[in-house]
């Protein structure tokens, strides 16, 4: 696992690889590709970066194997761009939550999916007192890129090893079929080949999220 972090400071991180901080965007992110490599599983951070990464860039990190995260100060439901922070002090907000995000590519600014929050109490700080008590929850929301980024490969790992791809022969199930036997089927290959039974005149697709197939490797 590499965790590459993109930041223009020096913040007080206990992990993860950081390219030269007061250089160029190019510059950074061309480091950035090079500690990915020879990962096929990894996670970019950025934290206070201050710039955009743009869709080539994420594209690339995730075809490396990466998943790309930001750290923003702010509810993005509430707050999104720059200077939340400052905007939070001046509308007299008591809690800045700092939240988790996924990035993807052809996405508005900050409307990737919540991974974390961390609500920071700001109520009477200063702008530099407010940036330091967010930059206590960093670590933290960290290691939440990695333990899900580590749950995705193993989840993925677990897939190709258990389970075939399904047919468009047996993509009908037996409407009777247990709960278990159930997720089995749609472990399979969900995508193209859904899975679905006929009951009453109408017929239903199974759907089942990721997330509950697989627990501690194992079906349940």
């Amino acid at each position: 696992m590499k965790i590459v972090i993109l930041t223009k400071h020096a913040l007080d991180i206990d992990f993860g690889a950081f390219p030269d901080d007061h250089v160029s965007y190019t510059r950074k992110i061309n480091t950035a590709m090079e500690l990915l490599k020879g990962s096929t599983e990894s996670v970019v951070v950025c934290v206070e970066y201050g710039n955009i990464l743009i869709d080539e860039n994420i594209i690339d990190m995730q075809t490396a194997g990466a998943r790309v995260y930001n750290i923003h100060r702010g509810d993005p439901a509430r707050y999104r761009g720059a200077s939340v922070l400052n905007h939070q002090i001046l509308d007299g907000e008591k809690t800045a939550v700092v939240t988790l995000m996924e990035i993807q590519p052809h996405e508005a600014v900050d409307t990737g999916r919540v991974v974390q929050q961390h609500p920071v109490n700001i109520r009477g700080l200063t702008y530099p007192e407010a940036v330091a008590a967010c930059r206590h929850c960093y670590n933290n929301l960290i290691c939440h890129a990695v333990e899900e980024r580590r749950g995705a490969a193993y989840h993925s790992k677990c897939l190709g090893q258990l389970y075939r791809r399904r047919k468009p022969s047996n993509s009908s199930i037996d409407v009777e079929i247990s709960e278990q036997g159930k997720r089995k089927i749609l472990a399979a290959d969900p995508v193209d080949y859904p899975a679905y039974f006929d009951l009453d005149g109408y017929r239903f697709y199974l759907q089942i999220s990721s997330k509950e197939l697989i627990k501690d490797g194992h079906l349940f």
